[in-house]
Formats: C-alpha cells, structure tokens, sequence
C-alpha cells in the first residue's frame, strides 16, 4: 500500500438529534499496514516501543500529542488524539489500551492505525504530519429520516459550517454547538482535526466534509464522515418518549459507562434502565425485531377482579399500539376509566430503527403475551430490544422511580 493511501488526517463531523457515546474496551477498528514490516531484533521496534510510551504519557494532558523516535531507515512517527470532549483521565485510558492494543493487533508492521470512540493512536514510517488526505474516509448515518429533509439539511450545513469556522481558529481545533430545530427540538454538531493540521487546513478539510453531506446523510436524523481508516460497531441508544433530552443524555451515558463496566471483552450487549437503553453487537441489528432480549415486570398484588382488568388493559394497550406505530416517536400513552374513579394508565413505545408495520408487529405480540405473566396483576412492564409495553393502575409517566409495589422480574430467553 502507497504512503498516501496510509497517511491520514482524522476529522469529526457529528449531527445527531441527541449525542450517543458508546464506550467500549474493544477497539472500534485497526489497519495494519501491509507495506513494510520489521523484524524482532531490528531497531525500529525498539524505536516505536519508546514513540508509544511517549504518546501515552505527551497526549492526555492536552488531548493530543506527536512525534518521532529515531533515524532514517529505522525512524517511526506517530500521534494520537482524544476527543474534544473527553477527561484527561479517560484520555489517558484509552490511549494506554489503544498502545497496547495496537502493539498486538499489528506486532511488526511499520504503519498501523487503531481507532476508539474516545481516541486513536496511529504510527507510520513516514513522515505524514500536516498533510490532509481525501482519498480515505468512511460515512456513518441514521438509518430513519426526519420528517422536513430540506430544512433539516439547511440547518445541518448551518450548524456545521459554523463550527468549521469556530473550530478552524481555536488552539484544540474543535468545536460543538447546537442550532433550534422548533418544537423542543434540537440539532447538535461536532467537528475535529487532528492539531497536526494548520488553521487554513483544518477549515479546508472540514469544509470539504461539509460538502459531501448530500452524498451520505441526505435528510438523515444524525450522520458522521470520519477520514482515516474506520469501521462501524453498530450502537443503538434510545430514551423512553417522556424523556427529557437532558436526563435522556444522562441515561445514556450512564449505560454507556455500566456496559463497558458489565460487559468489558464482549461484541454484543444490551442494557436497560427505567429511562434508557443501549445496545451494541458486531452485526448490523437495525429494523429488525429483536424476540430473543426481553424481560417481564409484574406488580406483586392481584387485582380484585382479574377478568374485567384484562379485558380493559388488553382494549388499552391495543388502542395505544395503533396510536404509536403510526406516529414519528413510536411512542404512545393513554389511559382507561376503570370505575369507582380509578384509572388504567399505558404506555406503549418501539425503538425507532423498525418501520411502523414492523412497531406494530412487535408491540401486538407483546400484548398477546400479558396472559403468560401478568393475568389479573395490577402493573406490568413487559421490555424487549425492539419494542416494550407497560400498564399500571396509577399515573407512572411523569414519575421518576419504576420501582414501585414490589416489582418480580422474570427473565424471557
């Protein structure tokens, strides 16, 4: 492979309706450059050895840092980079596993490249600083569209042509902002070079990113251009519908973090809180129902007239499944007069990669399932990946604990 298909500069170019960090100890993708290789005993292995160790202990404290070990034939170069927004601490995390990893991945090559969600460390033989390269580069999109594609393409271009000219002329080259969408809504953007670049670069290269949107994201919810060699790990966060985006980011980022905690060395996992989930796997999951990963919560006590209840919570649910598989959120509550001034409250909602026939599919069989769990209970959350169905006896929605009355929790395989 050319040096100028290996040489690189890296750019961010984020837009999403809420920001979604997946952390994870695996990396998200390695190259290992095929070119040239070296030996055990030859010098340039100590030589990189000694460019990792100095990147590990020169980057966290400024989120960046560069440089070169050794002489012509056996001279390494080398940078790594940390997100704008990521703690010296995290920074340093993950350039530690990104060294070590890397060391392992590619043992003797002479140009590699491993990339995190927090970091990348890359080394190459050649001299590649301060060079931008359009030839290598990777696009990541939401699969769903917005509803208004040519006013939200407008705005994104907005948004992150701001940010290139914010980020263009601050020492980090980097910069994040937020644009009014209307209706509570709002679009949030992210753009980064790598400082190796100058100022005048550093806008160029953005701005030739900026450029390319049509051919990617037209109209998507949120995309990424990243140039570099970059694979994807399909992610998926997503926030009960009441959710508000500050306690939605909260949420996610705690799952992110308690994933990486629970299930450090895996390629797939799923994780549930009463606001949020986050899923991740190696394999493309998106539109798909997912009928293998749920669960069943039940309120403990019996109601006093099991027949009548069912009959009611099954009218509910159903009425609230063709409200949410027909509407932009997936996402539907109601409630039911029960007599004697008591009440059935419902919530139904579908993650938003499935297609309404698809949300309705799921959120039907889950009704067909109450009589397996919940036959005359007075609450029940029933949660899957793709969709989830919850009936209580009093108003939960505004509330802040899901755990209420005694919750058993019986795990569906």
């Amino acid at each position: 492979m050319s040096s100028s298909h290996f040489t690189f500069s890296i750019y961010l170019l984020t837009f999403a309706l809420f920001l979604q960090t997946i952390f994870g100890a695996s990396p998200l993708f390695h190259f290992c450059s095929s070119s040239e290789n070296f030996t055990t005993n030859d010098p340039y292995g100590s030589n990189l050895k000694k460019l990792l160790g100095n990147l590990y202990y020169q980057t966290p404290l400024l989120g960046f840092g560069l440089g070169s070990v050794g002489s012509y034939p056996y001279q390494t170069n080398g940078l790594a980079l940390c997100r704008g927004d990521v703690a010296t601490t995290d920074c340093k995390t993950c350039v530690n596993e990104a060294r070590n990893e890397i060391h392992k991945l590619c043992p003797y090559n002479k140009g590699a490249i491993i990339w995190y969600d927090n970091c990348l460390v890359k080394h190459l033989n050649k001299d590649f600083f301060g060079q931008i390269d359009n030839q290598n580069k990777f696009y990541m999109y939401n699969l769903r569209n917005v509803s208004e594609p040519t006013t939200f393409n407008e705005k994104t271009r907005k948004l992150l042509s701001l940010l290139a000219k914010e980020a263009s002329v601050t020492p980090k080259l980097y910069a994040v902002g937020e644009l009014e969408l209307g209706e509570s809504k709002k679009l949030y953007g992210l753009a980064q070079c790598t400082r190796d670049l100058s100022n005048s670069d550093c806008f160029k290269c953005l701005d030739g990113v900026i450029g390319e949107l049509p051919r990617c994201c037209d109209g998507k919810e949120g995309g990424r251009v990243v140039v570099g060699w970059f694979a994807v790990v399909v992610a998926f966060p997503f926030c009960r519908g009441d959710v508000a985006t500050t306690d939605c980011k909260t949420c996610a980022n705690e799952a992110s973090n308690e994933i990486h905690r629970l299930c450090p060395y895996n390629k797939g996992a799923i994780i549930w809180y009463d606001n949020c989930l986050v899923k991740y796997l190696n394999k493309d999951f998106f539109g798909q129902i997912d009928n293998q990963n749920k669960f069943y919560m039940y309120n403990l006590r019996n109601v006093s007239e099991p027949t009548t209840l069912n009959g009611k919570t099954r009218e509910l649910l159903s009425l609230l499944a063709k409200k949410a598989s027909v509407t932009p959120k997936l996402y539907a509550v109601g409630e039911l007069e029960l007599g004697e001034s008591k009440k059935l409250y419902g919530l139904i909602q579908c993650t938003r990669d499935l297609s309404n026939s698809d949300c309705f599919k799921c959120l039907d069989g889950a009704i067909g399932e109450l009589p397996r769990c919940c036959d005359g209970k007075g609450g029940k959350v029933d949660v899957g990946r793709s969709c989830n169905i919850r009936y209580e006896i009093y108003p939960f929605v505004s509330a802040q604990i899901m755990y209420v009355l005694g919750f058993n929790a019986i795990h569906m395989s």
